[in-house]
């Protein structure tokens, strides 16, 4: 029994990197980069083509446009053009609507 419970810690403790203690840790060799949230327009617009968008010039704004099949048809379609606000905000709105229904405490169980 005591074998089996020092077997792991040997093996755990053989694979740990060795450090002399003149050098750095490998961690702090490396600069940290600040994360970033902002996307680069080639980012978004990458991202637009995955989710089935193509861009769309519109007097001077750029749009995000999809066609999808109308709901209850399975023949018509139709076209859904939306601005990058407009995306941002309906992204927002379903993270908080999932957030909310996270916080939410479950329904009672009956018995």
């Amino acid at each position: 029994m005591r074998i089996q419970l020092v077997t792991p810690l040997l093996i755990s403790l053989l694979a740990m990197p060795i450090v002399q203690a003149g050098e750095p840790a490998p961690e702090a060799q490396k600069p940290a980069k600040p994360a970033t949230t902002e996307k680069t327009l080639e980012q978004k617009i990458a991202d637009a083509k995955k989710a089935g968008y193509r861009i769309v010039d519109r007097e001077g704004t750029t749009m995000y446009c999809r066609t999808r099949m109308k709901t209850g048809s399975r023949v018509q379609k139709e076209t859904e053009c939306l601005t990058e606000a407009e995306i941002e905000y309906i992204g927002e709105a379903s993270r908080r609507g999932l957030a909310d229904m996270a916080r939410q405490p479950p329904p009672p169980q009956g018995k």
